[in-house]
């Protein structure tokens, strides 16, 4: 006869629920607050390669005989009043305080005469620039030593990041899960236990990606190189992945209760 694993583990679980619900919460509250400090180290194309390996060789042939040829940084300039071809325009963008020897190339619709860095309505252009790191965690570095002196006179300047957008997606879509379920429910108190557990398995899912993939904890183990820095979708991915099976199973239990 078949033994059924998850029958005896379940009926462990029911026996020793004391243990299983300390040790749950424990574990919750500790990856949780470890989990907050991976917004501080998102990066754009951080990931766990093998130097070795086919595409680790390529990406050192282009750092080095080949050359790269990237934009890093892509600054928006917009002006409701004023349009590219005014001179007070251009000299807000020229003004920048970026020094020669900080960047590796600086494009834009003045240097090189191209129309396609400039909007239809004429109001808007863009200017991409290159950083002379050859590692994602250094050009991080870089842009945010740089980011203040991209500003310019009477201008509107774009450098918004993943960052600063995170907590408002979050927000929109725990506040939209909470309206759902009080309609579904007809309970304040369900859909308020229902975001705090997402939030705090959301908060331990990055917890644990911080310490195995970026602290490199259990990288031996799992044979991989962990890198410094998170690569900005992860924690997009996770967000919408981790927050739409939970509500779906929430809902699920909820309903078979109910």
């Amino acid at each position: 006869m078949r033994r059924n694993y998850f029958a005896e583990l379940g009926r462990l679980a029911v026996k020793r629920r004391g243990w299983f619900v300390s040790v749950t919460l424990i574990f919750l509250l500790f990856a949780s607050f470890w989990g907050t400090k991976a917004f501080g180290s998102l990066s754009g194309g951080a990931g766990f390669e093998d130097p070795t390996s086919e595409s680790g060789k390529a990406d050192q042939l282009l750092l080095g005989p080949l050359g790269r040829y990237a934009a890093d940084v892509v600054a928006i300039y917009e002006s409701d009043r004023l349009t590219v071809v005014d001179l007070e325009f251009a000299q807000g963008v020229r003004r920048s305080k970026i020094k020669a020897n900080e960047v590796t190339r600086l494009e834009s619709y003045w240097s090189t005469g191209s129309a396609d860095f400039v909007s239809s309505d004429r109001h808007s252009t863009y200017v991409t620039i290159q950083l002379p790191s050859k590692d994602d965690t250094s050009r991080v570095t870089e842009f945010k030593q740089i980011q203040d002196r991209l500003l310019a006179d009477n201008l509107t300047v774009r450098l918004d990041s993943i960052n600063s957008r995170m907590p408002w997606m979050a927000l929109t879509v725990a506040l939209i899960s909470s309206i759902v379920l009080f309609f579904a429910f007809r309970s304040i108190l369900l859909p308020l236990k229902s975001i705090l557990m997402n939030l705090l398995s959301l908060s331990a899912s990055f917890g644990a990606i911080k310490l195995i993939f970026q602290d490199g904890y259990l990288s031996n183990l799992l044979h991989f190189v962990p890198a410094n820095a998170i690569d900005f979708n992860m924690p997009v991915l996770i967000l919408a992945i981790t927050f739409g099976l939970s509500m779906d199973y929430e809902v699920f239990l909820l309903s078979r209760v109910r």
